[in-house]
């Protein structure tokens, strides 16, 4: 049940030890709602065992302390996870949307209302990416852009298609069981989509993006090759409320500071969803290229503590990236550096890592 975009380059120790949310997130959670217990070495050489039991309420999940801790606390060494049944059936669906606000408005409403599909993406309509768009920016849309352009429109969107809006976006969405609940929550999605302004583009736009869900991850290496080039991405976790105006306020961060931003929503939860912002481009002669990247990543933290999100929703901080999150969990990193003095007073595992002493 956990496929992250990493897939062809990740562990399952790695997963772990950052908390990662794959993309089928959206029904079958995060690696953290998978694991029922590990095994962990401390600094001490201490061997610890969490039970796979029944749940317990006799004090703190223990195996929870470990899980996205990245090694400040010890070395996972053996998991017990919640395994998924092979899909009997998966079907795929799309939409398009005259903006991110209807688009996600109709998202969090299809997850009100119960539906709970296999994956869930927002992104912009591929026609509409510029020319000379960012390296991280154009890597990210390459890897759909076929998708949209070769669907199917209907009859009723052809002035759409033939002329799109740059603030249209498209939904993609995949369902997997068995037929009859597939089918049943198929329906419901487009009656929801539908009244909400959503124009249906047919199963070719989702399917295609599936098949090259992970060619991202391949194509932004080659471009961080190039000279004086800058590149990453953010994983921005946001009230529904205010995913639309923090897209906007992201990119207009990012292109303040010369640079491209790519948006796409994600790994939706009922509560909360997480704005992917790939971001990236040349920066000028004459200016150090460490500080345009440490300045890029300030800026993104500071317009996400404006509005109220979480930086680091997908997977964990590291060393360079926790200095950026917001107040609330540099208060819950202090508490971990706390709890680290403990288990660890020679400071051997992993220092430096999420805010630990160096």
């Amino acid at each position: 049940g956990h496929v992250p975009t990493s897939m062809t380059n990740a562990t399952l120790g790695g997963w772990l030890s950052t908390r990662s949310a794959g993309l089928m997130s959206s029904r079958d959670g995060r690696i953290s709602d998978m694991c029922l217990g590990l095994t962990a070495v401390l600094a001490d050489g201490q061997v610890v065992h969490t039970r796979v039991a029944p749940r317990r309420a006799t004090g703190p999940d223990l195996a929870h302390l470990l899980l996205g801790a990245e090694g400040t606390l010890g070395v996972i060494t053996a998991a017990h996870l919640r395994l998924h049944q092979l899909p009997i059936h998966r079907q795929f669906d799309a939409f398009r949307f005259e903006s991110l606000g209807r688009a996600s408005g109709a998202l969090c409403r299809l997850l009100a209302r119960g539906v709970r599909p296999l994956v869930t993406r927002i992104q912009e309509d591929p026609r509409q990416r510029k020319e000379g768009d960012g390296a991280c920016g154009e890597a990210a849309a390459e890897a759909v852009a076929e998708a949209t352009a070769a669907a199917p429109v209907p009859a009723p969107a052809q002035d759409l298609a033939a002329q799109p809006d740059p603030a249209c976006r498209v939904l993609m969405l995949a369902y997997e069981g068995p037929p009859d609940l597939v089918e049943a929550e198929a329906s419901l999605a487009q009656e929801v989509a539908l009244e909400h302004g959503g124009v249906a583009l047919g199963p070719a736009p989702a399917r295609r993006w599936w098949g090259q869900r992970f060619a991202g991850v391949f194509r932004i290496g080659p471009r961080l090759s190039e000279p004086r080039t800058i590149a990453d991405q953010a994983e921005v976790g946001v009230r529904w409320s205010s995913v639309a105006p923090l897209e906007e306020r992201l990119i207009e961060t990012l292109e303040e500071r010369g640079l491209s931003a790519h948006v796409v929503v994600e790994h939706a939860r009922l509560e909360s969803a997480c704005l992917s912002v790939s971001f990236g481009g040349k920066v000028p002669q004459g200016t150090d290229l460490f500080a345009a990247y440490d300045g890029a990543w300030e800026a993104l933290g500071r317009a996400v503590r404006e509005a109220g999100g979480g930086m680091a929703h997908v997977f964990g901080g590291g060393r360079h990236r926790a200095r950026y999150l917001e107040e609330g969990a540099r208060e819950r990193l202090a508490l971990l550096a706390s709890v680290k003095r403990q288990l660890d007073p020679a400071g051997i595992m992993n220092p430096g890592i999420l805010g630990t002493e160096p």
